[in-house]
C-alpha cells in the first residue's frame, strides 16, 4: 500500500507562519522559516483567503502544563478528591 506522503503537522508550526505573515513576511519567506515548501505556504494562505483560521487562534488564558496535568492524575489515582488536588 503507498501513501500520500502527508504528515501532519503541529499547529504551532501553522502559528508560527500566520505570525511570520502578521509581521509581513510573504508565503514563501513565511514558509521557508516553518520548514515547509513554499507551495504548502500558498496553500495554506489561499484556503484560508488570508487570514488565520480560528481553530490557529493564539492560545488565551491559563493551560495547564503536562507535568501538572499527570500530578493530578497521579493524585486522582491515589484516591484524593478535587478539592484537595485544587488545594
Amino acid at each position: 500500500m503507498g501513501t500520500t506522503g502527508h504528515v501532519p503537522l503541529p499547529n504551532e508550526v501553522r502559528r508560527r507562519f500566520w505570525r511570520l505573515i502578521a509581521a509581513g513576511s510573504s508565503t514563501e519567506d513565511a514558509a521557508a522559516a516553518v520548514g515547509v515548501t513554499g507551495s504548502t505556504g500558498r496553500r495554506w494562505f489561499l484556503g484560508a483567503g488570508g487570514i488565520p483560521p480560528v481553530h490557529l487562534a493564539e492560545p488565551k488564558g491559563r493551560y495547564l502544563s503536562f507535568s501538572e496535568r499527570e500530578e493530578i492524575a497521579l493524585d486522582r489515582a491515589a484516591g484524593l478528591g478535587v478539592r484537595e488536588i485544587a488545594r
